[in-house]
């Protein structure tokens, strides 16, 4: 009986435990949406017409077409370069079900020209996955928001970004190769190495506490 009660209570913290780790999402439904080019010749139409860039003209021509992986697209997503030739999408809703695994969660998936280029996993990106946190439909990898404004940045071509453990990228957008990153040697992050250093810290007060100890207690009184 206390076996079975045991088994009980340990299957309900379980289910409490992960509750609190992987909350549900409210998303409004995905609607048509248009995005104009910063020199306003071009203009990314997503729902009414097929998704593709079409100049800004009346009627509009197509210039390419785009084939996403998802349906499931929002304006805030998207992230193009100043004539629209490239962009990048990162999208909000990245994973599916309560597997939790960062391997199946897309981060970021570079276009030229409306053709994939290079697609980046949750974990390609973030060094300590622990710092992830989860939704139903989310791996929430990047830091995005601040007060309200997105706070990735595209600028010349590069696109810049900050992930939760705190390393920073820089892509280029014609290909989505890293330029640069934070990120140590070896897969070493910044904060590994604050931890190993303290560490290392601990360990040689401790190991020179032991070297007093030993020579205090091998120092023998003399008599007269």
């Amino acid at each position: 009986m206390r076996k079975i009660s045991f088994i009980a209570f340990f299957f309900v913290a379980m289910l409490i435990l992960n509750v609190s780790l992987v909350h549900a999402d409210d998303w409004p439904e995905p609607g048509p949406f248009s995005v104009v080019s910063e020199d306003e010749n071009r203009v990314f139409h997503f729902g009414n017409l097929p998704t593709g860039v079409y100049s800004n003209s009346n009627p509009p021509s197509l210039i390419y077409l785009v084939e996403m992986q998802s349906t499931f697209l929002w304006e805030a997503d998207f992230f193009f370069s100043q004539d629209m030739q490239y962009f990048a999408w990162i999208p909000q809703a990245n994973t599916y079900g309560s597997s939790m695994d960062a391997t199946e969660a897309t981060a970021i998936v570079f276009y030229a020209n409306g053709k994939e280029q290079k697609t980046y996993m949750v974990s390609d990106l973030v060094i300590n996955l622990d710092l992830l946190e989860y939704s139903t439909t989310t791996a929430t990898w990047a830091e995005r928001w601040d007060n309200g404004s997105n706070i990735i940045i595209v600028s010349n071509n590069v696109l810049s970004l900050k992930t939760v453990d705190g390393v920073s990228y820089r892509f280029d957008m014609t290909n989505g190769e890293i330029l640069e990153n934070t990120n140590m040697p070896f897969g070493i992050s910044w904060s590994n190495i604050f931890i190993f250093v303290v560490v290392a810290i601990v360990i040689l007060i401790a190991c020179i506490a032991v070297v007093v100890f030993v020579k205090k207690k091998s120092i023998k009184p003399r008599h007269d």
